[in-house]
C-alpha cells in the first residue's frame, strides 16, 4: 500500500524457525517463492545442493505458508515439463509437492504454480551471456544446432506472477503463451550480425565470432 516500506531479511529458506517467525511477525498473507538454483550445467554436478534448495526448501516454505493460512505461489520453469535435467526434475518435484499439499488446503488459502520460460535480458539470461561473448570476441557454445527455447520479456514475467496470484484458486499451473520457440543458433547469428560482426564458419573462415556445437 502507499507509504509502506520494504523489509529485507537475510536467511536460509530451509530454516523452518526463521521462515515461521517471519511469516507470523510481519503477518504475511502471500509468499511468492522465486528462490531456486537455476544454472543447468552447475546443478548437474551438484545434485545434493539442487535437491536441498529446490525441493526441500520449497516444501518447508509452502508447508509453513499453508499452516499460517498464507497464499503461496511457486515460480517454476518450463524445464519442469518433461524434465531432462536436474533443474527440471527438482522443479517438477517441487511442483508435485505443492500439488500434493493442496489436498490438505480446505480452501483456507491457495497454492499455485507459475512456469517461466527464459526471461529475455534478465540476470543470468543466456542472451546476456551471448552478448558478453560477442563483445569480447569469444567463441559461443551451443549444445545442439536444433536446440530451441521459449522467451518472455521481464514485463511479461512480472505480469504473469501478478495475474497468477489474482486468478489462482487451487493447485493450478499457469504458463504464458510464448508463441513459437526460437532456435538458439538462429538467435545467436542474428545477435552477432546486429552487433556489427560476422559469423566465423566454413563458408566464412575470416569471420569475427565462431559458434561451436558442443553436444549435450
Amino acid at each position: 500500500k502507499l507509504g509502506s516500506k520494504s523489509i529485507f531479511v537475510l536467511g536460509d529458506m530451509s530454516d523452518e524457525n526463521l521462515v515461521r517467525t517471519i511469516i507470523k511477525k510481519y503477518k504475511i498473507n502471500l509468499v511468492i517463492h522465486a528462490g531456486a538454483y537455476k544454472h543447468v550445467n552447475i546443478l548437474e554436478e551438484n545434485i545434493f545442493s539442487a535437491v536441498k534448495n529446490n525441493i526441500f526448501a520449497t516444501a518447508i516454505l509452502s508447508s509453513i505458508s499453508l499452516e499460517n493460512k498464507c497464499d503461496f505461489l511457486l515460480v517454476s520453469t518450463d524445464k519442469a515439463a518433461q524434465p531432462k535435467s536436474i533443474l527440471g526434475y527438482t522443479k517438477r518435484l517441487a511442483e508435485m509437492y505443492c500439488e500434493y499439499l493442496n489436498t490438505f488446503n480446505n480452501n483456507k488459502s491457495y497454492i499455485n504454480i507459475v512456469r517461466f520460460g527464459n526471461v529475455f535480458g534478465s540476470s543470468g539470461s543466456a542472451v546476456n551471456n551471448f552478448l558478453d561473448q560477442i563483445n569480447n570476441n569469444q567463441v559461443i557454445t551451443v549444445t545442439n544446432k536444433k536446440a530451441t527455447r521459449y522467451f518472455m520479456t521481464i514485463t511479461e514475467a512480472a505480469q504473469l506472477v501478478i495475474q497468477a496470484g489474482a486468478m489462482g484458486k487451487s493447485s493450478e499451473v499457469f504458463v504464458l503463451d510464448m508463441g513459437e520457440s526460437v532456435k538458439i543458433r538462429d538467435l545467436i547469428y542474428k545477435m552477432i550480425n546486429l552487433s556489427g560482426f560476422t559469423v566465423k564458419d566454413i563458408k566464412n573462415p575470416k569471420g569475427d565470432i565462431e559458434v561451436k556445437i558442443t553436444g549435450l
